[in-house]
């Protein structure tokens, strides 16, 4: 009887636990501004780079227990954040350009998404929003966090100098002969922060060949690559890498059906 009081109180206990970490606000730690560095979205629901630069902030929440992010949300606003301008970037609403959003390197959501998924404790959100003009220094600008159970929570920024950061010094030289996980070989050549290759299959490019040019930000390539007719093979997409080590590479985003996704040497 005794043992049999001792579990019931036990697990009554434990649900008062959970119920007070659940009940506990998640909160918005931080909203900052990055700059101009890097090129992630494009207009629309167009969750890929489009050649021009991407207004770039930092969110940072803390969730106690786990909740769903449902949405995040970038307005132009004023210093008391209240949206003024019209200018707005979603990852959930599809009558506004995408906001994009990146977690520990990973692209959350490709397009607009019904929900940005489950998340616990310190959580570090990069948000990308395509150039509409309207990020210059001065301008201030509300983010909106919202959850699966209708909470809000907003934090509100004032842009300091705006400019296009140039691309950090790239200390690694990847050019060589590559073997990726489709069998063939690439031969790539890195001049600063561009980066040049030309691929082909196991038979001599017989059934596929193709080529890639794109530039190096931080750790990452953003590009374009198209197979060229010395194989059968006739598509062409865009493609983001990630440089995992000198001898390591790994596609993070292709489009057009490109096969392989990790090289080495």
């Amino acid at each position: 009887m005794k043992r049999g009081f001792v579990k019931i109180f036990l697990l009554g206990l434990i649900w008062v636990l959970t119920s007070a970490v659940s009940a506990e606000a998640a909160t918005l730690e931080s909203f900052t501004w990055v700059g101009k560095e890097s090129d992630r979205v494009g207009e629309w629901g167009r969750g890929t780079p489009d050649g021009r630069p991407d207004g770039h902030f930092q969110l940072r929440l803390n969730i106690p227990g786990q909740r769903e992010v449902q949405s995040i949300a970038v307005y132009s606003s004023n210093a008391s954040g209240n949206p003024e301008g019209g200018q707005v970037w979603h990852s959930r609403e599809n009558r506004y350009w995408m906001l994009g959003a990146f977690t520990g390197g990973r692209q959350v959501n490709g397009s607009h998404a019904s929900t940005l998924g489950p998340y616990s404790g310190q959580v570090l959100f990069d948000l990308f929003c395509n150039d509409s003009g309207w990020f210059k220094e001065g301008q201030h600008f509300l983010a909106e966090v919202t959850f699966g159970d209708g909470n809000k929570v907003r934090s509100v920024v004032r842009l300091g100098a705006v400019g296009v950061a140039p691309p950090p010094p790239v200390s690694i030289n990847l050019t060589g002969q590559w073997r990726c996980n489709d069998g063939g070989s690439y031969y790539l050549r890195q001049v600063g922060n561009e980066l040049w290759w030309y691929g082909e299959s196991g038979d001599a490019g017989r059934s596929w060949s193709n080529v890639f040019y794109g530039r190096l930000e931080g750790n990452q390539a953003n590009g374009r690559w198209a197979d060229v007719p010395h194989g059968q093979a006739m598509s062409a997409g865009e493609m983001r890498i990630e440089v995992l080590s000198p001898n390591h590479l790994r596609a993070i985003h292709r489009t057009g059906g490109f096969g392989g996704s990790e090289w080495t040497r």
